[in-house]
């Protein structure tokens, strides 16, 4: 034999012989995994602060007299140790996670179903290829089946089930996956609720670790319907939001044009007060009531708001000798509460200024519907202080493991 070929001889079993110990220490962690979970430490909070000194790791050997004291436990030394080799510096509460919670991944589609046994079971819904689940119970076997089965939450909505971990042929529908972690990139806010409009809770630091509890979860589709004009003073032309997904944020109203010059006044009587000012024709108005007339003077008056510099006050729609002074107008909108106007039509684009409620807007294109897809939310715990929140999954995170600290 030639020492090449005892050279690949000796490399292949050295693959092997690294397989098989992979193989032991995989099967040591779920035999350490199993003891954990039929202990009385219902969480792993609860058991993290039960071995921790102040919030410092738990010597791997801390965790092994644990262990030993737990009822039917028969877990030898060196399956323990073959079981903890990775965690020589001790188990963080990011790593006793990891070994007391289980998560598996859906590989193949398969149903996710109300029952233990699948007999008279209800499908509540389909598990898709990717979902993340957290095992709530250790596999059993379902002897008509022939085929091992386990309680779970689906992460994406919390719905919790049945689900089949490999068919009675061999199918696998499930594989063992760690459970997920972020690690902000940039400054990103936690906020109250899955809507990503909620509050927000206080922002994220560059580096902090985010613990998912639940989620991805896609919110709903954004319809926007948008207008392009300009505002009240005539300064900026650009787009507006008339509606979306949480109302309306103007109203359709009918302006009035000035044909002849015309004093604007404090009073309904002409004689009272003096002028606020004169609106010179093609000046918009606003009709803030129905006209009335001055019986004395013969003259129809009507009180409006000037929609340049939102003024108010009384003017003559028609004199005593029949002269028109204002005419109907274009169609605008009047704000009824802020929205931002915007040099685009795609919102979130630069903002020029924002309409105030009350301020009215001259339309001059539109409406145009502006339909985006919902952001991609998740419900996660911050490492740092415990707060839970949500945020919007983006470039301003990435993928973390606990094994990557």
């Amino acid at each position: 034999m030639s020492v090449g070929s005892i050279g690949v001889k000796a490399k292949k079993l050295s693959v092997v012989a690294g397989d098989i110990r992979k193989r032991l220490e995989f099967d040591a962690l779920c035999h350490v995994r199993k003891l954990l979970r039929s202990c009385r430490e219902p969480t792993v909070e609860d058991l993290f602060t039960k071995l921790s000194k102040d919030g410092q790791p738990i010597p791997v050997e801390s965790l092994q007299r644990f262990l030993e004291d737990v009822p039917g436990a028969s877990l030898q030394k060196v399956a323990y140790e073959l079981a903890m080799k990775s965690f020589g510096e001790g188990l963080t509460r990011h790593s006793l996670a990891g070994i007391f919670e289980e998560y598996q991944t859906c590989v193949k589609d398969i149903a996710l179903t109300s029952s233990f046994t699948v007999k008279g079971s209800k499908t509540v819904r389909k598990l898709e290829v990717g979902e993340i689940i957290e095992v709530l119970e250790l596999a059993k076997l379902e002897e008509e089946m022939k085929a091992d089965r386990v309680r779970c939450r689906a992460l994406c909505d919390s719905i919790e089930g049945w689900v089949t971990l490999q068919g009675n042929h061999g199918t696998a529908f499930l594989e063992t996956c760690s459970k997920p972690y972020y690690c902000c990139v940039e400054e990103l806010a936690l906020q109250t609720d899955m809507d990503s409009g909620s509050a927000e809770q206080r922002k994220l630091r560059p580096e902090e670790i985010l613990e998912v509890l639940e989620g991805p979860r896609r919110e709903p589709q954004i319809e926007r319907v948008r207008l392009r004009g300009k505002d009240p003073q005539g300064k900026h032309n650009g787009w507006v939001t008339l509606k979306d997904n949480d109302g309306a944020y103007l109203e359709p109203i009918q302006l009035s044009v000035c044909q002849q010059a015309i004093a604007l006044t404090r009073a309904f009587d002409i004689t009272e007060g003096k002028a606020i000012r004169r609106l010179n024709v093609g000046d918009l108005i606003q009709l803030l009531g129905a006209p009335a007339m001055d019986e004395k003077r013969s003259l129809l008056r009507v009180k409006v708001r000037f929609v340049c510099d939102q003024k108010e006050g009384y003017i003559t729609k028609e004199g005593n000798q029949g002269t028109c002074y204002i005419k109907e107008g274009p169609t605008a909108y009047v704000c009824q509460r802020p929205v931002p106007l915007e040099v685009g039509f795609y919102s979130g684009s630069k903002e020029l200024t924002t309409l105030q409620a009350g301020e009215v807007f001259e339309v001059a294109d539109g409406p145009e519907t502006e339909v985006r897809e919902g952001a991609m939310r998740l419900k996660a715990r911050a490492a740092a202080d415990g707060q839970i929140g949500w945020f919007t999954l983006s470039s301003k995170v990435k993928d973390w493991t606990p094994v990557s600290r």
